[in-house]
């Protein structure tokens, strides 16, 4: 005779592993505590968190290694920029899609991080509102683009 407590326990566990098939795998690049308390709050417990790494030279082994959906990069890493461990995640042919966080609304930034492979740009001070849409439009293999970047008609650049 099952017991309740068993199914129970079964239905938890398939549950469990459904919803960590439906939610985003996310490797965080982030080396500022505050922005990485920030990003963390944001994300909330919508997405399973595969790691966070501080400098871009971890970024990249981590990324090969882990293979999340998603990998955040803040531009500025200590070793290797972030703009330069996302080409490196391409070039090596990582299956995770990048989105580059920045503080600059410069459309340098955002055609280096377009051409670096990245799918997305998102200003540090638009994360709360731009992180959850940006997520979903990469991992369904679109691009995003902070508001500030298209207001300045930065997309004559891409």
């Amino acid at each position: 005779m099952i017991r309740w407590s068993q199914t129970l326990d079964l239905f938890v566990a398939v549950f469990l592993q459904d919803f960590a098939k439906q939610c985003a795998s996310i490797l965080i690049a982030e080396h500022y505590e505050l922005m990485l308390g920030a990003i963390l709050e944001c994300l909330g417990n919508r997405y399973r968190i595969a790691g966070v790494v501080k400098d871009g030279v971890s970024l990249v082994s981590e990324a090969l290694r882990l293979k999340p959906d998603i990998v955040l990069v803040n531009t500025y890493l200590p070793k290797l920029n972030g703009l330069e461990a996302t080409a490196e995640l391409v070039k090596n042919g990582c299956p995770s899609k990048c989105l580059v966080l920045t503080s600059i609304c410069e459309p340098i930034i955002l055609r280096t991080a377009f051409d670096s492979g990245a799918l997305g740009c998102i200003l540090h001070h638009r994360l709360a509102v731009d992180l959850p849409d940006a997520i979903e439009a990469v991992r369904q293999g679109a691009s995003f683009i902070s508001s500030p970047f298209t207001e300045r008609r930065t997309s004559l650049l891409l």
